[in-house]
């Protein structure tokens, strides 16, 4: 002779499900799914970066906290860093390792690496931001601990809607130079579009 032994309760069963307690009781299941999925916005996903509309509301909130001399500085409060692409055009690429090694790659943290702006093991990017002298707040000393961002920050900053969240020196189809060694060739860089997310790795281009 058979007696249910179940520990499921009406909670635990799908609304409208019957299934039978320990005292063979006939009963009914009460759980819900997960909210339906809302597909309204879905017609707005594959523009939802070049657009400067966040329609799925993904992204992070960015705030701007220094515009002092043009600077456009924006804080990603998802990660804490700090952005600003006030500095100019620049090429990137990095000389043989057989020649030398930038010492910003061996550096804990990153931002100590401190060169005079001139190594040519660097890179031009990586040193502009070596010499770079910019308040992160208004109000504030200048920093001078600013670093050339790698190919995953830059990733992150995409992801986290810096094109759709920070100021208009970020709105722009124009590529972003990363820190990161292209993995063939230790002399090229990866670049990101933050607009797109497409990322390249090349050492000639500005």
């Amino acid at each position: 002779m058979w007696s249910p032994d179940g520990t499921a309760t009406e909670s635990d069963v799908l609304s409208g499900k019957t299934f039978y307690s320990d005292s063979r009781t006939k009963k009914t299941g009460t759980a819900t799914t997960s909210p339906p999925i809302d597909f309204s916005l879905e017609q707005y996903v594959e523009y939802d970066d070049g657009k400067a509309s966040d329609y799925t509301e993904e992204e992070s909130t960015w705030v701007k906290t220094s515009s002092a001399s043009g600077a456009e500085i924006y804080q990603d409060t998802r990660t804490g860093l700090y952005w600003s692409s006030s500095i100019g055009s620049y090429t990137n690429g990095f000389s043989s390792p057989s020649t030398g090694y930038c010492p910003f790659f061996s550096s804990t943290p990153r931002s100590s690496y401190g060169t005079s702006g001139t190594d040519p093991d660097c890179g031009n990017a990586i040193n502009a931001c070596a010499v770079l002298s910019l308040s992160s707040k208004d109000g504030q000393s200048a920093d001078t601990d600013w670093y050339l961002p790698s190919q995953k920050e830059l990733d992150g900053a995409y992801i986290d809607g810096i094109y759709n969240q920070a100021g208009s020196s970020f709105t722009t189809s124009s590529p972003f130079w990363s820190s990161t060694e292209y993995s063939s060739d230790s002399a090229r860089a990866w670049y990101e579009y933050l607009n797109s997310g497409y990322v390249y790795g090349s050492k000639h281009l500005r």
